[in-house]
């Protein structure tokens, strides 16, 4: 059984993966015996990772977006707007 290790981005701010995905891919490089994958709840999240990795493709963490529900969709999108991401 692999070892697995997961960065959750579950916040509507793109800049918090920017801070860890340099992280996870270096982890995925130096441990290729870890499955590393970046989780996240929203399709600009998703658009967001794949935008900032930097590793070659064989060292990439997998991407994951885990489907939100409606009320956490429309509450991401309003709070986007008041908040700074």
């Amino acid at each position: 059984m692999s070892k697995k290790i997961g960065f959750l981005f579950n916040h509507d701010a793109p800049h918090q993966i920017a801070h860890s995905a340099p992280i996870a891919e270096a982890l995925r490089a130096r441990y290729p015996q870890f499955d590393v994958s970046l989780i996240t709840s929203t399709p600009e999240l998703t658009a967001h990772a794949h935008k900032v990795m930097t590793a070659a493709a064989d060292q990439r963490p997998e991407i994951v977006e885990l489907p939100g529900a409606l009320w956490q969709q429309i509450t991401g999108a309003v709070m986007n707007r008041v908040m700074p991401w």
